[in-house]
């Protein structure tokens, strides 16, 4: 994700919570902070790589939108839900195919985020219905 996709996350976030428009404008002179300061635009995992309580102290906050925009990118950023093949992509066997009479029975893919808090378990349907539910 560049830094640019990563403000646009954020500001749909605001916009969803009816955040003001006074966040909206701590979160660009964030952003710009960060594409001035350390000319990386592309990826945006340096930004982890620093600690937030450092960042603040570099970036010197004028007020309290700009503190808790930096916030909320740390929060974006450490609570992104990415595939799991993403990140053990060698590791993972779809334990879910089972073949079926030239059909393949397939779930999900698992997913995480980087602290999960929630595990949600499914069914599929057994050999015998999957025939009944083919149109």
């Amino acid at each position: 994700m560049n830094i640019d996709e990563l403000q646009k996350a954020i500001e749909y976030g605001y916009k969803e919570r009816n955040i003001k428009k006074r966040r909206y404008s701590a979160l660009d002179k964030v952003i710009v902070f960060f594409k001035y300061t350390f000319q990386c635009t592309d990826d945006t995992n340096f930004i982890l790589q620093i600690k937030k309580e450092e960042l603040k102290r570099i970036y010197k906050a004028s007020n309290n939108a700009e503190n808790q925009a930096i916030n909320d990118i740390y929060n974006y950023l450490t609570n992104q839900i990415i595939p799991i093949k993403s990140l053990q992509e060698s590791q993972i066997e779809n334990t879910f195919e089972i073949q079926v009479n030239k059909h393949i029975k397939e779930g999900l893919a698992p997913w995480i985020g980087k602290n999960p808090k929630v595990l949600i378990l499914g069914t599929m349907p057994s050999d015998s219905k999957l025939p009944k539910l083919a149109y």
